[in-house]
């Protein structure tokens, strides 16, 4: 178990949007660069990398977080941490602002900012992704943050079964379990409204938009001592493989299983597999983890028989999903991309 919260922000710049010129000509042309997908419109948003991360900068020292992992335009990476420091934003942005060419950064793409922070009970993950060529409507500011309960830390030489003693108090009772959640949760709400409150401070906002649950982690295998977890760089950023994390996936890893055991009813959450991708969505009523093998990893996965569940295809369990008649996977699994074309472009109107 951790704990998820997505943020959209749709800063106060001035933005343009680009329609494309369908005649005949731009219309093939289009059609063969985006495989057939080309939209009238895209929006694009006028900020340089410099000075949208100057706010964020400002943002984020405000509530001390200031822990560095990565900073990348377009891939490249300015600033990488490898020796695990603290206290490196400044050095980061230094490293940027020195490195990067100024038609660079007029004309990026994508902006990837991930750090590290913690508290007294929670080690917060955030990934901060903006994008300079988005959909029209969509926000081009994304923070992904994941929130891990640092008491459960995997302590040096502690074996699986000492770990899973330490965790097993919460899961004596439905109220003892519930109970933790609840505070943890808390926690991790109040850290959301000050890093909320704090980047508005210097970022003139004109929407936000903010999502939180609870995700669990069902493996597909028994989760043994010298269990190596599965990096996807696609997904979420306690899966991007970073040093340090593996300390805490052992806990997130055996959640589910001690859940199992205990027939906790887990409610609100979202089960995902070992790669990040989410299996099924459960709302208030949840379901009874003792029940069945949803959520027992020693067994084959069953799916849940609660009405308080959808599934969602993509996921290591999809063929047994399909069995079930559960999802339905469509056989257009293409990419939408979003060129630039910025030198065919005919006609644009400030939004």
């Amino acid at each position: 178990m951790y704990l998820w919260a997505n943020i959209e922000i749709d800063p106060s710049e001035i933005t343009v949007i680009k329609r494309i010129d369908n005649d005949q000509l731009l219309g093939k042309l289009l059609k063969i660069l985006t495989l057939g997908l080309s939209s009238d419109k895209i929006e694009q948003e006028t900020f340089t990398v410099v000075s949208i991360l100057q706010e964020i900068q400002m943002g984020l020292m405000r509530i001390d977080v200031n822990n560095v992992i990565r900073l990348a335009v377009d891939d490249y990476d300015y600033f990488f941490d490898k020796n695990a420091n603290e206290d490196d934003l400044h050095h980061a942005m230094y490293d940027l602002e020195t490195g990067i060419e100024p038609m660079e950064s007029q004309r990026f793409n994508k902006i990837e900012l991930e750090l590290e922070h913690h508290d007294d009970n929670i080690k917060y993950l955030i990934e901060i992704k903006i994008l300079r060529k988005h959909k029209v409507g969509e926000y081009p500011i994304k923070i992904t943050i994941n929130g891990l309960f640092k008491e459960f830390e995997k302590r040096s030489k502690e074996s699986m079964t000492k770990l899973r003693e330490r965790i097993l108090k919460l899961f004596r009772n439905q109220y003892d379990y519930d109970s933790y959640l609840h505070k943890m949760q808390e926690y991790f709400n109040n850290f959301i409204g000050e890093l909320e409150d704090s980047l508005s401070n210097f970022i003139k906002i004109d929407g936000i938009k903010k999502e939180f649950n609870r995700k669990i982690i069902r493996p597909k295998e028994v989760v043994k001592n010298d269990y190596v977890y599965k990096i996807d760089k696609s997904v979420e950023p306690l899966f991007h493989g970073y040093p340090g994390i593996d300390k805490y996936m052992y806990y997130c890893m055996i959640w589910a299983s001690a859940c199992y055991r205990n027939d906790i009813n887990c409610s609100n959450f979202m089960l995902i597999d070992e790669y990040g991708n989410l299996i099924l969505r459960a709302g208030n009523n949840g379901i009874y983890a003792g029940r069945n093998n949803t959520m027992n990893y020693e067994e084959t996965f069953e799916p849940s028989k609660s009405k308080d569940v959808v599934y969602y295809s993509g996921n290591t369990f999809d063929k047994i999903l399909l069995e079930n008649n559960l999802i339905e996977i469509s056989e257009d699994t293409e990419e939408v991309q979003v060129s630039d074309f910025s030198n065919i472009y005919t006609e644009k109107e400030n939004t």
